[in-house]
This record gives structure tokens, C-alpha cells and sequence, in this order.
């Protein structure tokens, strides 16, 4: 028998960083992925796009994908946000998309 992936994609741990922006610094986790995880979760944004394999080369801008809560909570829900930068402390990074309010990452399967 053979088997066949349709995507593969990789991420890395949760990992901790604080938000700037927008009030009192705040600390969130965050994982790090390649831009085919989303094609493996089958993962649409409802704002902006997900990353693309120009976001995995070295020295290109630090680009993100938010949580809509985190968008909600840190931005007042700004619908405008795509494009806009996030500080952190470890520096600016350009949201690239909102994630949908529904998407918990990692997913864990159904039992």
C-alpha cells in the first residue's frame, strides 16, 4: 500500500513574547510555522493572506498572523489592521492576516 501526503508543513513550540502596543505590555504564547502549515490545516484567514514561502527567507520582514481575540482585545477590533505593525520586545512585525475566530492552534484531535 502507498501512501501519499497532499501537504506537509512544519511549526515550531509555543514560545512567550510581550505585546506593546495599545496599553499595558501584555504576554502572550506564540508558535512559529512554515507557510504549507496552513495548507496542512487547511487554515484561511478572514483578514489578510498566511504566509508565503517569500516569508521564509532570511533578512525579509518579520511578518505575523493574529488571533481575532488579539485583535479585538489589543486593537479595538481594528478592521483595517492587515498591513499595520505590532512591537514586541523583540521588535516590529507586520501583521500579515487575522486569523478566524474559531482557529486554536495546536489543533488536537477529535477522540
Amino acid at each position: 500500500m502507498q501512501t501519499v501526503f497532499e501537504s506537509i508543513g512544519a511549526s515550531t513550540g509555543a514560545r512567550g513574547f510581550t505585546v506593546r502596543d495599545n496599553g499595558e505590555p501584555e504576554d502572550l504564547a506564540a508558535a512559529r510555522l512554515t507557510a504549507s502549515m496552513f495548507a496542512v490545516l487547511r487554515v484561511r484567514p478572514q483578514r489578510g493572506q498566511v504566509f508565503t514561502s517569500d516569508n521564509e527567507v532570511e533578512g525579509r520582514e518579520r511578518v505575523l498572523l493574529m488571533s481575532d481575540g488579539l485583535r479585538r482585545r489589543r486593537f479595538d477590533a481594528d478592521p483595517n489592521i492587515v498591513g499595520k505593525t505590532m512591537t514586541c520586545d523583540s521588535g516590529a512585525w507586520q501583521i500579515l492576516g487575522v486569523l478566524q475566530a474559531d482557529f486554536a492552534y495546536p489543533v488536537r484531535s477529535a477522540r
